[in-house]
């Protein structure tokens, strides 16, 4: 899982420039992110008071390439 925070507004560098900027972005991959980390992480921020989503505007997260896809046990804190 990968953490975001970023400005209110998008960087050239960014390829979606008009996309939904929350206070917190929680990168997450289907195969290597555990559902329960994300909703911890989510629920903790939220309950910080912060605005939080998921994949957006940035999606998926860092894995080691050999393990990518491979073995769920390796994800990213």
């Amino acid at each position: 899982m990968d953490c975001h925070s970023f400005s209110s507004f998008s960087q050239d560098y960014e390829l979606f420039k008009d996309a939904y900027r929350p206070q917190i972005c929680l990168g997450a991959d289907d195969f290597h992110t555990p559902k329960a980390l994300l909703e911890i992480a989510k629920n903790a921020f939220e309950s910080a008071g912060f605005e939080v989503a998921i994949n957006t505007p940035f999606a998926g997260s860092i894995v080691p390439l050999e393990y990518y896809g491979k073995d769920s046990r390796a994800f990213r804190l």
